[in-house]
């Protein structure tokens, strides 16, 4: 490890909390953490752990002083058996594992597992052909890493709506903001540098975004009926059956009142069709208790190339009160509306009341 500069290390702190964005996050981890070391390789991971079993998902990299950010995880299917048992105890015991590669004594693996306050767990791997790292400096890196958990866990508690826990409205655009932009450059959502290791990449044209707004059918009926707080419980449970139904690279928002966000990543609209059909479908078919039975629509347009948030919002707008005009409980995509419907929904847009 490199000499630690007291007011270097406090200098790399600032840099990387005086941000929002979480990738920007990740990045000023990796970099704090090569300010203060060399010959080394850094790889930050998302832990997923059940009962049954424990993945692992890449968030960003740092292999010969180069950044990559994998905004959503990027799933690890092959990683080595002797190292995965040991990051999994490592985890198990929260604690610092120190191990070497079998058979040679040249590369020596560092975890360190760190977890948030809401249990999420984050993991930093360190892979070195250097000396020993020296124990104080194994603290820092720990250190390093549960402060940066931390400040992610917060950042994540600002992006997300109070009542449903789902991301709030003012978290879309941003998002959207992004899809679009990778979009219109045909690149990764987010890559300092390109790494030569990195050999297989998502392509912009191999997949597409979908936006669905999704509104409760007569929830104002509900409100009326059994009251406020019932109906608050009755978005918590769809929330809930959202979040399950989709891909946890997928985002779900609260949009506003009983109206929610859904933006898929699929390769074709018969894809996204199956997928915002099952999500209908699990709503429909599940017990809300009082409600003999709920239903919902939604209004779907693709994500491309658009002039911005508004645009995309607006023509899934359209799709949903075509949808609603159409005896609800069913989905409708914005690019296969008919076209006088389409200036009809247009037209409505201002004047509609959902009830």
């Amino acid at each position: 490890m490199k000499y630690l500069n007291n007011i270097n290390f406090i200098e790399s702190l600032a840099r990387g909390t005086r941000h929002y964005d979480q990738k920007v996050i990740k990045q000023s981890l990796l970099e704090a953490l090569n300010d203060f070391s060399f010959d080394a390789d850094y790889e930050l991971y998302r832990v997923y752990s059940t009962p049954l079993e424990t993945t692992l998902s890449l968030l960003a990299v740092d292999k010969d002083n180069n950044i990559d950010i994998f905004k959503h995880g990027k799933d690890c299917d092959s990683f080595p058996v002797y190292l995965f048992s040991a990051i999994s105890k490592a985890i198990e015991s929260n604690t610092n594992s120190i191990i070497n590669k079998p058979g040679t004594t040249e590369i020596t693996h560092y975890i360190y597992p760190a977890s948030d306050k809401k249990k999420d767990i984050y993991t930093v791997l360190i892979q070195t052909t250097a000396h020993k790292i020296e124990p104080e400096n194994q603290r820092l890196v720990y250190g390093l890493l549960k402060l940066y958990s931390n400040y992610l866990h917060l950042i994540e508690k600002i992006k997300r709506d109070n009542l449903t826990n789902l991301l709030n409205r003012e978290t879309l655009d941003t998002e959207i903001t992004q899809i679009l932009e990778q979009t219109s450059n045909n690149q990764l959502i987010f890559s300092k540098n390109s790494l030569s290791f990195t050999e297989q990449r998502e392509k912009y044209e191999d997949y597409n975004y979908w936006l669905g707004v999704l509104d409760i059918d007569f929830f104002k009926n509900i409100n009326d009926g059994y009251g406020h707080l019932y109906g608050d419980e009755v978005l918590i449970m769809v929330a809930r059956l959202i979040e399950k139904n989709v891909r946890k690279f997928d985002l779900v928002f609260r949009y506003g009142g009983e109206e929610f966000v859904i933006i898929l990543k699929s390769h074709d609209r018969e894809v996204a069709r199956l997928a915002f059909e099952r999500i209908r479908k699990q709503i429909q078919a599940h017990s809300f208790g009082k409600i003999k039975q709920l239903t919902v629509s939604i209004g779907i347009n693709q994500i491309i190339k658009q002039s911005g948030t508004s645009e995309i919002i607006g023509c899934a707008d359209n799709a949903l009160y075509f949808a609603k005009d159409n005896g609800r409980n069913q989905i409708q995509f914005y690019e296969e509306l008919p076209e006088q419907k389409m200036a009809e929904a247009d037209n409505r847009a201002d004047n509609i009341e959902f009830l």
